[in-house]
């Protein structure tokens, strides 16, 4: 089964927004409650690619923390959670900006939605904006990149997470080959995904906007060069393949046991030993 997709890339999101439209909010047969998003002028689904790609450069995002598993109160347990760190302040601005227009926007539906007419003011108290924002708190000083939570289907079908692992081909042109969800569970590894916009979730005490990663190309990244932790003299440090698979030596095997002498046959009874010796040796 295919998936119709409309991917635009991130900078695009901010005018194709205007065409997102929302259903009558339903009960998911797995739990939870869900209103999804569509385009008006195609029908679509709306897929974003979060980074830039070009051959030869790294994207600027990250998955700092790979792969977790479901929360406790979720009852599919096929649908991963992936934060991917936004890094490029140009990105947070316009996640920022589509949070703003899709408050309005829920307002605008409140009837749809809710049932019943709820203010812009109201929808804000209770929205969950697409970037969690990391402020220093305590002793931790350290302001981390905001990240947008995503969700990733594990499970076979039109839209379980398509996933590829880049590296560096002939004159600096990327390569990518087919991997599996297991492959995104590299921690700080680069990336670059494209996001489905499913739509919104509900929940007892508000709601927010469902990202759904679609698919990610895996880069080498940070966790990578930390495995090779040994300190090397001089500046000829070994290149590291990690895709290669390792070598598994076989055993030397132990020497075999020699092989003893066959027994000579007893001579028979009216036979004597007749060979004559030269007696000067």
């Amino acid at each position: 089964m295919s998936v119709s997709r409309d991917t635009i890339k991130i900078k695009e999101l901010g005018a194709r927004q205007e065409q997102i439209e929302y259903r009558a909010p339903e009960d998911g047969a797995k739990g939870g409650r869900s209103s999804y998003a569509y385009l008006r002028d195609t029908n679509r689904l709306l897929y974003v690619q979060v980074a830039e790609a070009k051959s030869g450069q790294v994207p600027d995002v990250r998955v700092p923390f790979g792969v977790s598993p479901p929360y406790k109160n979720e009852v599919e347990k096929s649908r991963k959670n992936v934060e991917l760190s936004i890094d490029n302040p140009e990105t947070q601005q316009i996640f920022k900006d589509f949070d703003e227009w899709n408050i309005k926007k829920i307002a605008a539906c409140s009837k749809l939605l809710f049932g019943k007419v709820v203010s812009e003011e109201k929808v804000r108290a209770k929205y969950t904006p697409s970037l969690k924002v990391n402020e220093p708190t305590g002793e931790n000083k350290t302001a981390f990149p905001p990240l947008l939570r995503t969700k990733m289907n594990t499970e076979e079908g039109a839209f379980c997470v398509k996933v590829f692992n880049a590296s560096n081909g002939p004159d600096g042109q990327t390569v990518m080959t087919k991997g599996t969800w297991q492959d995104v569970n590299k921690k700080k590894a680069n990336v670059l995904p494209i996001v489905r916009y499913g739509g919104l979730w509900f929940s007892a005490i508000g709601y927010g906007p469902s990202w759904e990663l679609a698919s990610i190309a895996m880069y080498p990244g940070a966790s990578q060069d930390e495995e090779f932790a040994f300190v090397w003299d001089g500046d000829d440090k070994p290149v590291v393949d990690f895709k290669a698979k390792p070598q598994v030596l076989a055993p030397t095997p132990a020497p075999a046991p020699p092989v003893p002498a066959p027994a000579l046959a007893p001579a028979p009874a009216t036979e004597s030993y007749e060979f004559k010796m030269d007696t000067t040796d």
